[in-house]
């Protein structure tokens, strides 16, 4: 509720919807710098950034328990790598940030192909198409904490559209 005082509760991190966002936005420019010729400052510059993004996608898109991490050889420590909703407020699979893992994969996976990096290509659509079928039989858009809020789930539909 908003009542004019400074929010000192925690948030909801990660937010895996950050690196897909980002190299979302860098593939379009780097195809724009591409349509315009410039390969050297693409493959050079945005390139090593929006790869680390796509890696990360790769690695992160479908964690969903606790994971133990090491601390030291006598003590672990639990790390929620749940995802949270676009509003920071639910740990749980969330249908945006699936979606928009699902685009920058795929975009990625184009990408790496125009730039020659074919391995890349391949590991990108296999993740994409392994994230895809989850969306479509998991629960996230069905259970989810979009589906908890039917007026955020209307506006989501809007910010799907710019997204997909």
């Amino acid at each position: 509720m908003v009542d004019g005082e400074a929010f000192t509760g925690s948030w909801g991190r990660p937010q895996r919807d950050g690196p897909a966002l980002r190299s979302t936005a860098l593939i379009t420019y780097a195809n724009w710098l591409l349509a315009d010729g410039n390969s050297t400052f693409v493959s050079n510059t945005l390139w090593p950034i929006i790869q680390l993004d796509l890696d990360y996608l790769t690695t992160y898109w479908n964690q969903s328990t606790y994971a133990q991490l090491a601390v030291s050889e006598h003590s672990h420590t639990h790390v929620n790598l749940f995802r949270f909703d676009l509003w920071e407020e639910v740990s749980s699979s969330s249908f945006f940030t699936s979606s928009v893992q699902h685009r920058a994969l795929r975009q990625g996976a184009a990408l790496a192909t125009t730039l020659d990096k074919s391995s890349l290509s391949s590991n990108y659509t296999v993740q994409a198409d392994n994230l895809l079928c989850f969306m479509q039989v998991s629960n996230c858009c069905v259970q989810g904490s979009e589906s908890t809020k039917p007026s955020l789930l209307s506006s989501l539909t809007g910010i799907l559209q710019v997204h997909t």
